[in-house]
């Protein structure tokens, strides 16, 4: 799950990710002026900041790598792993307390303190693992949700708030939490 695009376009289509998603406040316009008061926005910044350190890391620059993870985290508070992979459109409202140590496809959301780690503890935390969770595209991690491990969410499924998720789920299945109970309601498809 590598992302073959320009570092441009990636945070190009962060932007308009970040667009989409505040257009009931602020009109869904992409004039080049909009397009730039995005790019100073937190949630963008934070995912810029992300997207260099991967670009650097992809370059085996692991020490300018380094850094930008942690200037990202020391100003959003957000724990990105430049080793991460994640396609175009990632969208972050709200930094503080985010984690992500995985693999995941286009537009993905990661809410308040969503926490999507690896199994094992790493003293390293910027080399790439073998045991981190891989994401499909269209994926909404909720806020104080917790992904961890080795496991596969599959395309246009939600990870609700407050909900631990250690095993895999298919495609299109929403989980949330109900009374510390996870209930997952999957996309039930009829025979005809």
């Amino acid at each position: 799950m590598t992302t073959s695009l320009p570092l441009k376009a990636l945070i190009k289509q962060d932007i308009v990710q970040y667009i989409k998603f505040s257009a009931d406040f602020s009109g869904e316009s992409y004039s080049k002026l909009r397009m730039l008061s995005a790019l100073l926005t937190p949630s963008v910044m934070c995912s810029s900041f992300y997207r260099l350190a991967h670009w650097f890391y992809r370059r085996k620059l692991l020490m300018i790598a380094r850094l930008i993870s942690r200037i990202n985290f020391l100003i959003h508070k957000a724990d990105i792993s430049p080793a991460s992979e994640i396609g175009p459109g990632l969208y972050i409202p709200h930094t503080p307390g985010v984690a992500f140590y995985g693999h995941a496809g286009r537009h993905l959301t990661l809410y308040a303190r969503a926490i999507v780690v690896t199994e094992s503890i790493h003293i390293e935390r910027h080399h790439q693992v073998n045991d981190a969770p891989e994401i499909g595209n269209n994926v909404i991690v909720g806020a104080y949700a917790v992904v961890k491990g080795k496991l596969t969410i599959g395309d246009n499924s939600t990870v609700g708030p407050n909900c631990y998720l250690n095993e895999s789920i298919p495609a299109n299945t929403t989980l949330y939490n109900a009374e510390k109970i996870n209930i997952i309601l999957a996309d039930v498809q009829k025979d005809t």
